[in-house]
């Protein structure tokens, strides 16, 4: 059995009872030396394959069948299985302020972020990164919390405007759920109350 993974697959692994398996690059082949009898089956082969996270929306994988000396019909020795690929989806991901100081933001009050991660199409989305550049104005970068077994890079100075940049990498975000970054910043003196 031979199958060429169509573009956003990778071969992960591929076995069966009495069938040997491997892959290179895209191809994947399978062979038996198992005595058939006419009209029988050979077992089942399972293969796994790694989807990109660019992969398109849907795939047409086609594995073909051959044997070198019994073969007398090669009209049937292909199938195909299209698949669709669902990816995840953070486009419903929300950024919000809150001056904890309360009332008009005020040169010397903390003003605290939120990030929320949301992930709405039932798939897990795995190694977000998250980058953002504090506004001009601001001083004290302090990031509060990010989400569990991520990695925090985040600096209180650069960035675009000199005044820190957020830098969160390795995120995790759960199929049909949500995670946070929070991180606060001090009005710098001098800039306009309001």
């Amino acid at each position: 059995v031979t199958d060429t993974l169509p573009t956003g697959l990778t071969y992960a692994s591929a076995s069966g009872s009495g069938w040997t398996c491997g892959a290179s690059g895209q191809v994947v082949t399978c062979t038996s030396i198992t005595v058939l009898a006419s009209g029988a089956n050979l077992p089942t082969i399972t293969l796994n394959v790694n989807v990109a996270g660019t992969a398109p929306n849907s795939v047409t994988n086609v594995a073909t069948v051959s044997n070198a000396v019994y073969d007398y019909d090669t009209t049937n020795n292909s199938s195909s299985d299209p698949t669709t690929i669902v990816h995840s989806n953070l486009s419903t991901s929300t950024k919000s302020v809150v001056d904890t100081n309360g009332g008009d933001a005020n040169p010397g009050d903390t003003l605290q972020y939120t990030i929320t991660l949301t992930e709405s199409a039932g798939v897990a989305a795995s190694n977000v990164s998250v980058a953002d550049d504090m506004p001009a104005g601001v001083t004290g970068l302090s990031v509060v919390s990010t989400p569990s077994g991520s990695t925090n890079a985040s600096t209180s100075t650069g960035g675009a405007n000199g005044t820190g940049k957020v830098n969160v990498s390795g995120i995790s975000v759960p199929a049909n759920g949500s995670v946070s970054i929070v991180y606060n910043v001090t009005i710098a003196a001098g800039d306009s109350p309001g």
